[in-house]
């Protein structure tokens, strides 16, 4: 009976009589009205890191000490990005200064003479030096693409963490640093 109905139906399409029918794709639920994949800036928080600018270490083993720094530097700190997201910095970067709500950059240098001073206690088991640190803000970056699903930006692409320094002169402070003697 199959092998029948198989020979009329091939009948039927060679005389044009039925025509075979191809499915159309698929129309896509929703579209998205910007781009396809967006970055996501969330979890900042303020940090510090060393710009490289310190002064001497002392050791104030029998007395407090006064330690002083004054000299012409440049003081320079890079902003970076960790993971699979690297290779997309720069939207990273544009993304997070849009985001945060203080002013951050890819780069933050000041050349300036620098002149800190600060006082130790006696300590025998310490030394002690002067230390620059620069304000950054720490973030996570997320790149989501668009879902036709859910109309919205669901599918997790990539995902990394970045740090961006402040670029105001009130971004960096002079800490005393300790370490073992």
């Amino acid at each position: 009976m199959q092998l029948i109905a198989r020979a009329v139906v091939g009948a039927l399409v060679s005389t044009g009589l039925v025509t075979t029918a191809t499915a159309a794709p698929a129309a896509a639920y929703c579209a998205p009205d910007g781009p396809t994949a967006i970055w996501k800036i969330t979890n900042v928080s303020k940090s510090f890191r060393p710009t490289g600018l310190n002064s001497d270490w002392v050791h104030p083993k029998y007395a407090p000490f006064h330690i002083t720094y004054s000299r012409s530097a440049t003081s320079t700190w890079s902003a970076t990005v960790t993971g699979t997201v690297s290779t997309e910095a720069n939207a990273i970067f544009a993304k997070a200064s849009a985001s945060i709500s203080v002013a951050v950059g890819k780069q933050w240098s000041k050349t300036q003479t620098w002149t800190y001073a600060a006082d130790t206690p006696k300590d025998p088991d310490h030394e002690y030096r002067l230390r620059q640190w620069q304000e950054t803000r720490r973030f996570n970056a997320t790149k989501y693409g668009w879902s036709n699903t859910t109309c919205s930006y669901t599918n997790k692409i990539k995902a990394g963490s970045g740090e961006m320094p402040r670029t105001t002169a009130s971004s960096l402070v002079w800490r005393l640093q300790r370490r073992a003697a």
